[in-house]
């Protein structure tokens, strides 16, 4: 059997005008797995990165926890991109605040800023993109989540296609995308596989174990063991 470990980047910058890069903690929850890898002993046989910034600045920094001084050799995945979140909101929701008062209420707390605003972000953000999964709203810019888990459905293929015995790849990626690999081998439903994003952690990583004959297990997932205080668990 060989092991597929599949990353989520670190904090991204939330609200920032560029959210695809790490902030300062984001960087140091990868550069804690990569120390905590180094001081188990695991292998990093292989490694295969997503298309987005975050992506990078997170392998980047997991390497510099790691201790090591040249890049071990990756592969960039465009099939690891996060699915398309900001597009959905900026396509779905003046459609929606036209038919659904809780949509419009929600804009109206986000227009006004103080405390509540960013829990009503992220509840605008729920109510869109749920209502996209499930088909009520039409994204242009965003496509499908049905073609998003096909998407990570092939990456998850090329990933584990051709490893050795024992090998041990690592996946630096998003939550959706480690939401839709676990959500392929227990066949979970497209609802089922977005909010289960929602509560995939920051440099968290999920453990997948699979052999030549294609076969895919989920081992674990979501696990922070490298980070030990509550000061650098986030979500978002």
């Amino acid at each position: 059997m060989a092991t597929l470990y599949v990353v989520r980047h670190g904090q991204a910058s939330f609200e920032a005008a560029d959210y695809d890069q790490l902030s300062p903690l984001g960087a140091r929850q990868a550069e804690l797995l990569g120390a905590w890898v180094t001081a188990r002993g695991l292998a990093v046989n292989r490694t295969v990165v997503g298309p987005l910034k975050r992506h990078r600045q997170s392998y980047e920094a997991f390497l510099k926890g790691r201790g090591v001084a040249e890049p071990a050799p990756s592969v960039v995945d465009d099939g690891l991109e996060e699915y398309r979140a900001f597009e959905v909101l900026a396509d779905c929701t003046p459609g929606l605040a036209a038919s659904d008062e809780r949509v419009a209420q929600l804009i109206s707390e986000i227009a006004e800023g103080g405390e509540s605003s960013r829990r009503a972000r992220e509840l605008l953000f729920q109510r869109v993109s749920g209502a996209w999964v499930d088909g009520e709203v039409v994204s242009p810019r965003g496509g499908t989540f049905v073609g998003f888990r096909e998407m990570v459905d092939a990456a998850v293929v090329r990933m584990t296609t051709g490893a050795t015995r024992g090998e041990s790849v690592w996946a630096f990626t998003s939550g959706g995308v480690v939401a839709a690999a676990a959500g392929r081998t227990l066949g979970l439903t497209d609802r089922a596989v977005l909010e289960l994003s929602w509560r995939i952690k920051n440099a968290s990583f999920s453990a997948f174990t699979f052999n030549a004959a294609g076969r895919v297990t989920l081992s674990t997932l979501n696990e922070t063991p490298h980070l030990t205080t509550d000061d650098v668990v986030t979500y978002r």
